[in-house]
Order: C-alpha cells, then sequence, then structure tokens
C-alpha cells in the first residue's frame, strides 16, 4: 500500500547528480554526488519532492554542514 497518491514513485538511495544537472556557475559541484534518502518522481522520472530522514547521525556539525548543502542545492534546482 503507498501513501503517494497515483502517478508518483518513491525511489531509495538516489545520488543527486542523477536527478541534479550541474551548470557552469554551480556552487556545490562535489556535493552531487552524495545521496539523498528519498527521491519522489512524476511518471516523467520528473523529481518533485527530496526526503531525508534525520536521525542521530545528523546530529554532528560536519553532518548538519552536509545536510544544509543538499538542502541548498535542491532548492536552487526548485525541488522542495
Amino acid at each position: 500500500v503507498s501513501e503517494l497518491p497515483e502517478g508518483y514513485a518513491v525511489f531509495p538511495q538516489v545520488n543527486l547528480a542523477a536527478f541534479i544537472e550541474r551548470t557552469d556557475d554551480a556552487r556545490y559541484h562535489s556535493e552531487l554526488f552524495r545521496n539523498v534518502d528519498f527521491l519522489v518522481t512524476d511518471t516523467g522520472f520528473r523529481p518533485k519532492l527530496v526526503i531525508e530522514i534525520n536521525d542521530k547521525t545528523h546530529l554532528a556539525p560536519e553532518r548538519q554542514e552536509r545536510d544544509r548543502k543538499v538542502a541548498q542545492i535542491c532548492e536552487e534546482a526548485g525541488i522542495p
């Protein structure tokens, strides 16, 4: 049973570079090689939503910085 509306799919552990295209003025080139916990797409595989699960490992300062960068990359790409 899926909690998503019909016409959407969820994919676990997706690399940012798989759905965000780097541009010449991209600020976080190396961060595109990080994975997100889940990616929700429509039937055309267009990204609609990124989900990150914040367990206790996300309390570490370096992990929080990584999370901020990933959030900013997704925001700049227009993906909530």
